[in-house]
């Protein structure tokens, strides 16, 4: 039997691919022709920050695995993954899920057994000083008092965090069943970000003052408001009845407040079919949030998304006609209202010049809108209907 021939590396042992023999051109083409054969193939290598802004378009449906898949491939790719991975935490208690691609962002009632331990979360454990260095942005569930561990005697700590989100809720329980109870949130407690997100949040009731019926005031403390810039209210339930008027929504004191946004989320729901004019449903809004204006008068105000909040009698209405119409509206109710405060025409001036109306699409354009609202949100701002230009929204 003839000796086996030893396999070449890098070389397949198919027949078809054996290659042709060489030619004799002296020693040295000989040499370059072996020696280019037995060269391994290496991968070209590109820099980490393309590797990186590559990352950071990974479809928010698929990012989570893929990221995690990432940090488990190299020192190098956990360095460029890990923090897209944390660079939003959210502890919640409840179950989520997708809920098929026209469902609403909801959060569900069932308690995930496997997030029992989540809200007990510290500065001690072992590890977690890096990711929670990591962690820009966090969104807080509603929960319960017992789930945050307020017995521990440690806080949770992020020292690079800018925006903190949170969801109360008003039908499924508070944070603590005494709306004075002196069990604040423990994941809260530390935090001062530049930017607070409330979701859910109502205009007549923002959800600062102890009789809230979300139970926000529960979850909070004072602290949480000392560094905040920029405080948006997130309107999920719009009012329809001009009785639930309030001129003077209360606000914490908020030392740095330099800016308040106020989205209406609820775009593409059913409309009502009241024949009544289109301002009858802005009323209770605008008293509002003209109260606000009133109240921090050298704070630019932005209203975004009023185009959704329509009646069926104006469904011929294009998104931005609407927005013209309210916010005719929403100045003439303003400067009344200023008047009868004692102020003149030029602070009424002052005032309304830091106030603007804003549409789906430009806030969409302008704002880094994925650090506040759901990406199933903004799809659903992307389907409202044809009176949306630009309307595919990439998220």
């Amino acid at each position: 039997m003839p000796p086996r021939r030893r396999r070449a590396p890098n070389f397949r042992t198919c027949a078809s691919e054996t290659l042709p023999p060489v030619a004799d051109e002296g020693p040295s083409k000989e040499l370059e022709v072996q020696t280019s054969r037995e060269a391994p193939f290496v991968f070209p290598t590109l820099p980490t920050e393309i590797l990186g802004h590559i990352l950071s378009y990974l479809p928010s449906s698929t990012s989570r695995p893929a990221l995690i898949a990432c940090c488990q491939v190299s020192r190098t790719f956990y360095a460029l993954a890990a923090p897209l991975l944390w660079y939003h935490l959210r502890l919640t208690p409840w179950k989520t899920g997708s809920g098929g691609e026209d469902a609403k962002p909801q959060v569900h009632n069932d308690l995930d057994e496997r997030k029992e331990k989540l809200g007990g979360i510290h500065n001690r454990q072992r590890g977690n000083k890096r990711l929670r260095e990591m962690v820009r942005v966090l969104t807080v569930d509603h929960h319960d008092e017992d789930w945050c561990r307020p017995d521990l005697k440690t806080g949770f700590d992020l020292p690079n965090l800018h925006t903190v989100q949170i969801r109360p809720s008003a039908h499924v329980h508070r944070h603590a069943e005494d709306p004075m109870s002196v069990f604040d949130c423990r994941l809260l407690a530390v935090l001062s970000p530049k930017r607070l997100v409330i979701h859910g949040a109502r205009t007549n009731d923002p959800g600062f003052t102890p009789d809230s019926e979300d139970g926000f005031h529960s979850m909070t403390k004072p602290y949480l408001f000392l560094a905040v810039e920029e405080l948006i209210l997130l309107c999920n339930t719009p009012l329809v009845d001009y009785r639930d008027c309030n001129w003077s929504p209360w606000l914490p004191d908020m030392p740095q407040l330099k800016r308040v946004i106020w989205i209406f989320t609820q775009t593409g729901g059913q409309r009502p079919n009241s024949e009544s004019w289109l301002w009858d449903r802005h009323v209770p809004h605008a008293c509002s949030l003209v109260g606000i204006m009133a109240s921090l008068p050298h704070v630019e105000v932005s209203v975004v998304n009023t185009g959704g909040i329509t009646h069926s009698k104006y469904n011929f209405l294009t998104e931005l006609e609407i927005l013209f119409v309210v916010e005719k509206s929403y100045k003439a109710l303003a400067e009344s209202e200023f008047r009868k405060r004692g102020w003149d025409e030029n602070k009424i001036d002052e005032r309304w010049s830091l106030v603007k109306f804003v549409s789906r699409q430009e806030f969409l354009d302008k704002e880094d809108w994925m650090d506040i609202l759901d990406t199933k949100e903004a799809e659903l701002w992307g389907k409202a209907g044809g009176c949306l230009v630009g309307a595919d929204v990439q998220v």
